[in-house]
């Protein structure tokens, strides 16, 4: 999920294209693994099952960023019940 994407699903549950998206996912990786592997959009990388190393996906990178927790914590507040 891009970050734009990621944003409109946070703050208004809705993808930007207006399609209704409930919970933002993302793939969370350090700054570290990111350099070391070089990592940059439009690259592709495997998702593997280390249980078996089978190959789940093959995902093609489209945004790299660093999303506002504090964004997520609101969003929880107001959309959570009691």
């Amino acid at each position: 999920m891009n970050e734009k994407d990621y944003n409109g699903v946070v703050e208004n549950c809705r993808l930007v294209d207006g399609n209704v998206f409930s919970m933002p996912i993302t793939l969370d990786v350090c700054q570290e693994r990111i350099d070391k592997l070089g990592l940059k959009p439009g690259a592709r990388v495997a998702l593997q099952d280390l249980r078996d190393d089978r190959f789940l996906a093959i995902l093609t990178i489209d945004d790299i960023y660093k999303p506002d927790k504090s964004v997520i914590l609101a969003a929880y507040h107001v959309w959570s019940g009691d």
